[in-house]
């Protein structure tokens, strides 16, 4: 069995405003197959929202000569890990660089998702507040 360790990065916790009184207004099946949907899949859609504007950036030919450097980006955008239990989200992304720069790429990418995940709730009705550490 593989030992997990302590890891340095990003954490965001975002929670659903008035999830409470959604459940008690309405009836569980209407929840499980109106919101449930949404939350199970907020993950898959933030990364490829964030894959889809990785690709405009790279699709410049003056990138492409960098292919390192997309492959690079491209797998901290992979790297986000994402858990979603009743009406939370919670997101990590590991930032083992030392570099500056991929550090603040790092921090980028992250900032987008959050961007990205409130987004997606507030459009389906599902107003949230989080907060993010780094630690």
């Amino acid at each position: 069995m593989e030992k997990e360790t302590t890891k340095l990065g990003l954490v965001g916790f975002f929670d659903i405003l008035g999830y409470q009184n959604l459940l008690e207004r309405n009836e569980p099946e209407k929840i499980a197959k109106e919101v449930l949907p949404i939350l199970t899949n907020i993950g898959d859609r933030v990364v490829n929202n964030l894959q889809d504007i990785h690709n405009v950036i790279t699709s410049d030919i003056r990138f492409k000569k960098k292919s390192s450097i997309a492959e690079k980006q491209l797998k901290i955008i992979k790297t986000i890990s994402w858990l979603v239990f009743s009406d939370t989200v919670l997101l990590t992304l590991p930032i083992e660089e030392k570099d500056h720069y991929w550090v603040n790429f790092s921090w980028m990418i992250f900032l987008v998702a959050t961007i990205f995940i409130q987004r997606e709730l507030f459009q389906a009705g599902l107003p949230s507040r989080g907060v993010i550490e780094y630690g």
